[in-house]
């Protein structure tokens, strides 16, 4: 077996690369910042804001008391004696399938929701910073990459839509609530590698799933079951030189490759109960042989002390040594953490124009044929185009085939399957758990009847 390749670790095993309160500050900071600047709601943004205020005020009536009246009042839409108070919030709520009356009604302008998010803090106690991040979820609103004149394109936004629409559909068939509330309060471990949940005392939901996983970073090993996909590829470096040596052989020189592969996963988003889309960065570490084609391996998401043992070919597994290992870039999106980390942001138009959008720098040219088909992830390949439907994107952006999977039901049908598979397995992990406990209070409650110690039982 070849040895165990480590680099250089940035962050102490165990660490969360961003948690929960830390991804919030980011977030909220970023809303405050487009608010000072007088900057304005892009595309579907004020419909966004809306609804998620909307869900937000009837979850916390239902299950704490808040009343909106009260909200009213305190974020000073009207004061304490005055008639129809709620309905002075109807600019800045909306239900998820409101008329276009409706819609055309909401605010424009984001400030009053600062005003809103201030009072239902005041009301119940919730950190402003979270509270900010639920009415912002999924806006282009005070992230890096909204330009107001770029909005003049509707692409974009057409595209989160379709994603946060397939994302509701899956959710609602696969009854991917109840998954997350089984796998949050389960110990366990996830084995994001062979897709395998493991026996262990830590908890699922140790990490960042439990207060959801938008803008949290968080290493490979101790991450939650997310059920995810892949929807482009990209690279994070030019292609460097290296040396590998594969099932005992003398060392040979390939092309290391250093992906970030971009997913779309399913999981919470700023709250354990409130589900939704996220756009998922890993690394992903490959190579080209000029002998073996091309190579993967089995521990792809490599760095610190991660551990490279076996090598897959078009033939099959072999041991292997990496030999001479590259410089490796920094990892993209990960703040600074290792390769071995994973990170997740919430869907918005602005995110995915960033991330999809063609960059010839980070695509390997036509001319490399062999390192271009590794970077497409095209789930229609093979059909005719006079058969695809019509696109608002063009080829090669990775925009353009994620829309025509999406509108195919390639995407639909591949994540829908993923989320299925992991609920499969929290079933049996969750049978195999109570038979467990069932056992070993079985055991205690013979010892307490036969009046039988713990050390005598030995």
């Amino acid at each position: 077996m070849g040895d165990v390749i480590e680099m250089n670790s940035h962050r102490k095993p165990g660490s969360i690369g961003s948690d929960r309160a830390v991804a919030e500050a980011r977030r909220a900071g970023g809303l405050r910042s487009a608010l000072s600047t007088k900057a304005r709601f892009a595309g579907d943004d004020p419909k966004r804001a809306a609804t998620n205020l909307h869900a937000l005020l009837e979850e916390f009536k239902s299950g704490r008391g808040l009343r909106k009246r009260d909200v009213a009042i305190e974020s000073g839409l009207c004061d304490r004696d005055g008639l129809d108070s709620t309905k002075r919030l109807d600019p800045y709520t909306c239900p998820e399938h409101a008329r276009d009356k409706r819609i055309a009604r909401l605010a424009r302008k984001p400030r009053m929701y600062f005003k809103i998010a201030d009072a239902i803090a005041k009301l119940t106690g919730d950190p402003m910073n979270a509270l900010l991040c639920r009415i912002f979820e999924g806006c282009s609103f005070g992230t890096s990459a909204a330009k107001g004149a770029d909005w003049e394109d509707q692409r974009w936004e057409g595209l989160a839509n379709l994603i946060q629409a397939m994302s509701r559909r899956i959710i609602l068939d696969t009854n991917l609530a109840a998954y997350w509330r089984d796998a949050l309060m389960l110990q366990g471990e996830f084995d994001v590698r062979s897709m395998a949940l493991k026996q262990a005392h830590s908890s699922f939901g140790n990490g960042g799933a439990a207060k959801g996983l938008a803008g949290v970073v968080q290493c490979s090993d101790e991450i939650a079951p997310v059920p995810s996909i892949p929807i482009a590829r990209r690279l994070q470096a030019p292609k460097s030189k290296g040396l590998l040596a594969l099932n005992g052989n003398d060392p040979e020189q390939v092309d290391f490759i250093m992906f970030l592969e971009i997913r779309l996963a399913l999981a919470p988003l700023n709250a354990a109960t409130n589900l939704g889309p996220l756009l998922e960065f890993r690394s992903v570490l490959e190579a080209i042989s000029p002998v073996h084609g091309y190579i993967r391996f089995d521990n792809p998401f490599t760095d610190g002390n991660d551990q490279v043992r076996e090598a897959i070919t078009d033939v099959g597994r072999f041991p292997v040594e990496l030999v001479e290992w590259p410089e490796t870039p920094d990892a993209e999106r990960r703040d600074g953490c290792e390769h071995s980390y994973f990170a997740w942001e919430e869907v918005s138009p602005a995110l995915l124009r960033e991330m999809l959008s063609f960059d010839a720098a980070k695509f390997p040219s036509y001319g490399e044929h062999e390192l271009w088909n590794c970077c497409i992830i095209n789930r229609n390949s093979g059909t005719w185009v006079e058969d695809l439907p019509p696109c608002p994107f063009v080829e090669p952006e990775p925009a353009a085939y994620l829309h025509t999977d999406l509108l195919t039901g390639k995407v639909e049908e591949e994540l829908a399957a993923a989320c299925r598979a992991l609920i499969n397995a929290i079933n049996v992990h969750k049978t195999e758990l109570s038979d467990r406990i069932e056992a070993a209070e079985a055991d205690a409650l013979h010892r307490w009847a036969s009046g039988t110690g713990p050390s005598d039982g030995e």
